[in-house]
């Protein structure tokens, strides 16, 4: 599915939040841009935040899979989602 939103993510064990723009989101997978260079293997906790009374915050482990250079300065992440919290 298409989804043009902003998201958070962190590092395990790290207080270091980042952001990125989630581009594509399924069941099992995610494509988001970033600003950040981030490595295949990586694991990431990600939150994507509607900001609505009514949704909850998607809130997920991701393994990243590929890390692709965008236009600029940003970079195009594809994930496998590992586990939902």
């Amino acid at each position: 599915m298409i989804l043009k939103t902003d998201l958070t993510y962190t590092l395990p064990g790290s207080r270091n939040l980042f952001s990125g723009m989630c581009n594509n989101l399924s069941h099992s997978g995610i494509h988001f841009s970033t600003q950040n260079a981030l490595s295949a293997g990586n694991s990431l906790e990600i939150t994507i935040d509607p900001k609505s009374d009514k949704i909850r915050p998607l809130k997920a482990v991701v393994e990243v899979i590929r890390v692709d250079a965008d236009t600029g300065s940003t970079f195009g992440v594809a994930g496998k989602i590992v586990n939902y919290k």
